[in-house]
């Protein structure tokens, strides 16, 4: 059952990176020619599939963290 947590846990930390690292790269895509013509990083708007992206992904990343490490609390406990 304790193994089972943690695979779990990275299970979970799996899907939220998943969801993390292709807003990221969308963000960056779509907005490359905007920095190479010399705008600000900061001033650049943010697409709604990428807010969505890391607004499921960092939650799901966070849980799967604890969800992992509480696994490994358990196991050596």
């Amino acid at each position: 059952m304790k193994t089972l947590i943690i695979l779990v846990g990275i299970f979970i930390l799996l899907m939220g990176t998943a969801e993390i690292l292709p807003a990221l790269g969308n963000h960056k895509h779509h907005n490359q020619a905007a920095l190479e013509a010399g705008a600000n990083y900061f001033s650049i708007a943010w697409a709604h599939n990428e807010i969505v992206g890391l607004a499921w992904g960092i939650p799901l990343a966070i849980c799967g963290i604890g969800t992992t490490l509480y696994g490994f609390k358990k196991r050596k406990a």
